[in-house]
């Protein structure tokens, strides 16, 4: 898939995508969450590259966040993006 497809999808630029992939720049959690959901990957993996790939089946965000040894401000920062994207898939439904 090119970036401008992959940007639509993941509703950024395709410029962004080509940050994201050479690792110039991070999506914000909100827009990880997004593209872990899209892409069945973790988001602490997406994001770290600590912990699994992928989850396993019908895992809930916090089974599988591994926020061990990461700053209090990054712990916090990926709490409210989880929290927003729940709010936002529920709002959703």
């Amino acid at each position: 898939m090119q970036q401008d497809q992959l940007g639509r999808q993941f509703d950024v630029s395709a410029p962004m995508i080509s940050y994201y992939a050479t690792g110039k720049k991070l999506p914000s959690v909100e827009t990880a969450i997004r593209i872990a959901q899209k892409t069945g990957v973790c988001v602490e993996w997406l994001l770290t590259g600590r912990g699994p790939q992928h989850p396993g089946p019908a895992m809930n965000p916090d089974e599988w966040l591994d926020l061990r040894g990461l700053s209090q401000d990054v712990i916090n920062m990926v709490q409210a993006g989880v929290k927003a994207a729940r709010m936002n898939r529920n709002s959703h439904h």
